[in-house]
């Protein structure tokens, strides 16, 4: 069971090109957002596209993978998983941020 505890699938479009760091210790982080699309229909029959934006993070081989494949459109599917992490803004202001930490991905 400890296999499917905390995991995350998607599916769906870079909505911007990934946002490579590379760190003085060697280190390379990718990060980017991916839309997934929900189609819901109504009783009346009309259908409505719902577009959910989530936060994904890569290291090593990933950020290299989204560096070389990754464009603002291309559809990827990924396996993750949840992650929150506290920050304070410039301002002092204390934030809470989800992001996914990318476990596997491919290109669609």
């Amino acid at each position: 069971m400890k296999s499917i505890r905390n995991k995350v699938t998607l599916v769906g479009n870079l909505g911007s090109n990934p946002e490579i760091t590379n760190f003085e210790s060697g280190k390379k982080m990718v990060r980017f957002s991916l839309a997934t699309n929900e189609e819901i229909r109504a009783i009346n029959g009309k259908t409505t596209t719902i577009t959910e934006w989530h936060r994904i993070i890569g290291w090593g081989q990933f950020a290299k993978y989204m560096e070389d494949y990754g464009q603002k459109g291309k559809q990827f599917a990924i396996i993750g998983k949840k992650v929150n992490r506290n920050y304070k803004t410039k301002a002092g202001q204390p934030r809470e941020i989800t992001e996914i930490e990318i476990n596997s991905i491919v290109g669609i």
